[in-house]
C-alpha cells in the first residue's frame, strides 16, 4: 500500500512538499489492482487514502509565515535590532535597549520584524 511523509517545522506547520512510497504507483501491488486512472493522462494513481501517513517533525527550520520566522527564529534564538542595532537575548519581544542610540531613542522598543533589511538573527559565538 502507498505510504505518505509529511514534514512539520518547529513551529507545527508543514514544510516543503509530501514525499510518497513508492516512487513509482506501479510498484505498489494494491495500487495496481485498484487501478485507478487520471482521467486526463491515463497513469496508474497511488493509494487512496494512502495506507499511512507518517509526520516527521523537523525543528531545524520554519514554514514560510513571517510570524512563525519572528517566533521561533528570531524572539526563539536572540535578534539583533536593525533599529538601534542592540542584541537582543532568546525570549525578548521587544528591543531592550534603553540607552542612547543613533535615532536618539531612550528606548528603542522595537518589535523584531522579517522586513528584507530588518532585524537579523544574533550571531553568537560558539565556545572551542
Amino acid at each position: 500500500m502507498c505510504w505518505k511523509t509529511l514534514r512539520k517545522g518547529l513551529c507545527g506547520h508543514k514544510v516543503g512538499n509530501n514525499s510518497w512510497g513508492p516512487e513509482n504507483p506501479e510498484d505498489c501491488r494494491e495500487a495496481r489492482l485498484a487501478n485507478r486512472r487520471h482521467a486526463r493522462t491515463g497513469k496508474l494513481l497511488r493509494c487512496s487514502p494512502p495506507g499511512s501517513t507518517t509526520v516527521v517533525q523537523d525543528d531545524t527550520i520554519v514554514c514560510g509565515e513571517d510570524e512563525c520566522y519572528i517566533t521561533y527564529v528570531l524572539i526563539g534564538r536572540g535578534w539583533t535590532c536593525h533599529r538601534c542595532g542592540f542584541a537582543n537575548e532568546p525570549g525578548v519581544d521587544q528591543c531592550q535597549n534603553e540607552g542612547e542610540t543613533e535615532a536618539g531613542y531612550d528606548f528603542c522598543g522595537h518589535f523584531p520584524c522579517n522586513d528584507p533589511n530588518g532585524c537579523k538573527i544574533t550571531q553568537r559565538h560558539r565556545r572551542r
